[in-house]
């Protein structure tokens, strides 16, 4: 994960890959929405297992999609403007940390090593962003 900060423009801008995630993950997500409702809808009324497993992989499917579309930022540029914090959190031993964004969108940031970590942290303290 590469961090830059743009002085003349205000702007942090992340390099993460996480675009090409993004549209595979989205791709994903859509043929298991499209399976689920072929599915349903050749059924034709019959409902047995196969028909509720495949309703509750619509249900999750539009959920996660709900989740990335709304409450998820995958932008590479961001100006400063619209930074709140930095926030963490510990999943399984490890610290996750995000960005929290003005419009209730987080951005999360990769960070593969302690050395990463503390490189992030030391950017975002010299443009005085929050932790």
């Amino acid at each position: 994960m590469q961090i830059k900060f743009h002085t003349t423009e205000n702007i942090l801008e992340i390099k993460d890959g996480s675009k090409t995630q993004l549209y595979l993950v989205n791709f994903l997500i859509i043929i298991n929405l499209l399976n689920a409702i072929i599915w349903l809808v050749k059924s034709r009324g019959d409902f047995g297992f196969m028909e509720i497993l495949w309703m509750a992989i619509g249900a999750i499917s539009l959920v996660t999609l709900y989740f990335i579309v709304f409450k998820q930022s995958y932008a590479e540029k961001i100006p400063l403007e619209k930074i709140k914090k930095l926030t963490t959190k510990t999943v399984f031993g490890q610290q996750r940390y995000a960005l929290l964004l003005t419009n209730g969108k987080t951005r999360n940031l990769r960070t593969a090593s302690i050395k990463d970590a503390n490189e992030l942290i030391e950017t975002l303290t010299k443009i005085s962003i929050s932790h």
